[in-house]
Formats: C-alpha cells, sequence, structure tokens
C-alpha cells in the first residue's frame, strides 16, 4: 500500500484539524528526512518556534519602517537630498533592517536572560 495513502488514512480518524495538521507535517518530517517520530516532532516544534521568531521580527521591521515615514517628510522640507524619489527606499529600508536586528537580538539576548522561565537557559557550569 502507498505510503501516502496509508497516512492519509492514518490521519483521517483525528477530529481536531489542528492536532491533524501537526500530525501530517510531522509525518511528513519522518519520510522525507528519514527521522523517527521524536526527532520529526522536534523538527517540527523548531520549525514553528523560527517561524514565530521571523514573524515578530517582520512585525517590528515594519512597525518602525511605517514609523520613519513622517520623519522622512520632515526631513524633507530641511534637507534636499531626502526629496530626492530615490532616498525614500533607503531610508525605510535601514529603519526595517534595524528594527529586525534589534528585534532578534531581543529574542535571543534580552528575553532570555530576564524571561527565563519560557527560555531553555544553558547551564555552563558558572
Amino acid at each position: 500500500m502507498n505510503t501516502k495513502l496509508k497516512v492519509d488514512k492514518e490521519l483521517a480518524h483525528i477530529p481536531d484539524q489542528l492536532v491533524r495538521f501537526r500530525e501530517d507535517q510531522v509525518k511528513r518530517i519522518e519520510y522525507e528526512y528519514g527521522y523517527d517520530r521524536n526527532t520529526a516532532a522536534k523538527v517540527y516544534e523548531y520549525q514553528e518556534f523560527k517561524s514565530r521568531q521571523m514573524m515578530f521580527n517582520a512585525a517590528a521591521g515594519a512597525f518602525a519602517a511605517y514609523k520613519v515615514g513622517p520623519f522622512q517628510k520632515e526631513a524633507a522640507l530641511v534637507y534636499p537630498l531626502f526629496r530626492k524619489a530615490w532616498m525614500r527606499v533607503p531610508i525605510g529600508a535601514v529603519a526595517f533592517g534595524g528594527a529586525y536586528w534589534m528585534a532578534s537580538l531581543l529574542q535571543m539576548k534580552f528575553f532570555p536572560k530576564y524571561f527565563s522561565y519560557n527560555y531553555y537557559r544553558v547551564n555552563t557550569g558558572e
């Protein structure tokens, strides 16, 4: 019997849609990379974590790029360089990139230090 068909039949008996989707993704990782069930589940959890982390960083970057717009309009009244059409993109891109980078630093440095009950703390023996 086809493994895809067999997996689909196994998953059809799960009533909750979110649990069914998670199990489907874990099964796909198992068959694609040849991992066992536990390793595939850990890989899926890591993929979820990284996607949420990327979405948080992108939201912070988009917010910063949105907030830079009025500052650029004010600067365009004073500095001729900011009146150039090509300057609109780099300023927004720098704001987005800087906020994206700062959000990733927050998640890697600040949050684990001050909110360690949500993060795994590596014991370095100190």
